[in-house]
């Protein structure tokens, strides 16, 4: 299952590169009015791009920014002022980009780059071309820089940029205020795949781990999420709160920054306690190492890669003793010394 994704995958990376270089001029057009991004991905994904939207309005002030995104990643952008759109639904491109550029598309978003032809487009198979002729390896964040190099030449500045408003602000400021956190501590034990979890038992014990040392507990998810965290809470003995679903994303990015320290599965929340400087334990398991690690000096990464990763994050060869069995209380205790926890 998971060769038959991959083939789908560079059949469509290939035809995205055999687009651009049938649209693209051997020059690239001194300048841009009308910019699309095209970034058709999760949450994770998404904050790993997000430094690129200042760059790029930075290279081209006066051109109009749209992103075409899913709805769960709208609320990220949302607030961006060098945004001008944010599109949720591919039928909402119905015009000509004079650039378009492709950080995650699909069959759908192609067909679009044809339909309403643009003076210039990247994308992220001619990217990943280019990586597999220099025999190389880029996480995904530094696979976006070179989607825009191009454009922008080498990217330094990977710092993805939020934009919380006041009421955001103010909606955590009242939170914290009302349950009378003062030292506090985010766990995400859940996940969009089930063999990416930690076990559940291991963050109780990590939840009283923290609570002993003086910290105050929020286990953090999706609205969906809700009742499994409750059941989580129920077999422990540390009191702790359950904020899944309080918390817009542009909140949980003010939450993360008021916390501290973060323990979480590989997801997009964690991307988002790494943009907002949290310290932050990332377990990771299934998925390919290295990929979408973040990045930072307050940054413990623990990965056992199996000889069987990455896999399809479905089933597993090894049920009994898979990598998130593989992390250890200890060594996620020792990653919180290591950050002064």
């Amino acid at each position: 299952m998971l060769l038959f994704h991959n083939v789908k995958e560079k059949i469509l990376f290939a035809a995205n590169a055999f687009c651009s270089k049938w649209i693209n001029p051997k020059k690239i057009p001194s300048n841009f009015q009308s910019i699309l991004v095209v970034k058709l991905d999760e949450i994770g994904d998404m904050v790993m791009c997000m430094h690129l939207f200042p760059l790029i309005k930075l290279k081209y002030p006066n051109a109009q920014l749209d992103v075409l995104c899913k709805p769960l990643c709208k609320d990220l952008i949302i607030n961006n002022p060098d945004i001008h759109q944010v599109l949720t639904n591919v039928k909402e491109w119905n015009k000509s980009y004079e650039l378009v550029i492709e950080l995650r598309g699909t069959w759908k978003t192609l067909k679009q780059s044809i339909r309403f032809k643009p003076k210039y487009r990247l994308d992220r198979g001619t990217a990943r071309i280019q990586m597999k002729v220099l025999k190389t390896f880029f996480n995904d964040k530094q696979t976006n820089n070179l989607v825009l190099k191009p454009l922008l030449g080498p990217v330094t500045e990977n710092k993805p940029v939020f934009y919380p408003t006041n009421s955001d602000n103010d909606v955590v400021n009242g939170y914290i205020q009302k349950n009378g956190l003062q030292k506090f501590a985010l766990l995400h034990a859940t996940s969009n795949k089930k063999l990416k979890e930690w076990p559940h038992e291991r963050f109780l014990s990590l939840a009283e781990w923290l609570h002993k040392k003086g910290y105050d507990i929020l286990w953090i998810g999706a609205n969906a999420e809700k009742e499994l965290i409750s059941e989580i809470q129920q077999k422990g003995t540390t009191f702790s709160l359950n904020t899944a679903g309080e918390f817009t994303l542009n909140q949980l990015y003010v939450l993360c920054n008021k916390s501290s320290v973060y323990i979480g599965n590989d997801s997009g929340p964690m991307h988002i306690a790494n943009a907002a400087n949290t310290p932050l334990v990332a377990l990771f398991g299934p998925g390919p190492a290295h990929v979408f690690y973040p990045e930072g000096e307050n940054v413990k990464i623990i990965h056992h890669v199996f000889s069987c990763n990455p896999c399809n994050q479905n089933t597993c060869i090894r049920p009994n003793d898979t990598c998130m069995d593989a992390i250890s209380m200890a060594e996620v205790t020792l990653a919180l010394h290591t950050l002064g926890i």
